[in-house]
C-alpha cells in the first residue's frame, strides 16, 4: 500500500509540473497597448519589434512564474516578451 501511495504521488507531481509549463500555446498581448518583442530574455536586449494589444504570438517552453517567454510572430521570427503581458 505505501508503495503505491508513493508512486501516485509521484505521477501527481509530475502532472503538475507538465501542466504548469506552457509547450507552443497560442496567446494574445494583453495588460498593455504594445509589448516589445526582445533578442533575449532581458530589457537590456535590443527590441526586435512591437505587438499591439489583441494580437497573438505563439509561445514555446514557458514556465508558470518565469519573468520571460520566448516567442514567434505569425512569420516564425524568435523573440523574447515579458510574460506579464501575455494571456489566453
Amino acid at each position: 500500500m505505501g508503495e503505491d501511495n508513493r508512486v501516485t504521488t509521484d505521477v501527481v507531481d509530475v502532472v503538475k509540473e507538465v501542466e504548469e509549463t506552457v509547450k507552443t500555446k497560442l496567446v494574445k498581448v494583453v495588460n498593455c497597448a504594445r509589448v516589445h518583442v526582445r533578442k533575449g530574455p532581458s530589457k537590456r536586449f535590443e527590441s526586435i519589434y512591437t505587438v499591439k494589444a489583441g494580437r497573438e504570438l505563439l509561445v514555446e517552453d514557458f514556465k508558470k512564474g518565469e519573468q520571460w517567454a520566448k516567442v514567434h510572430n505569425s512569420a516564425g521570427v524568435e523573440g523574447y516578451v515579458m510574460s506579464e503581458f501575455l494571456g489566453d
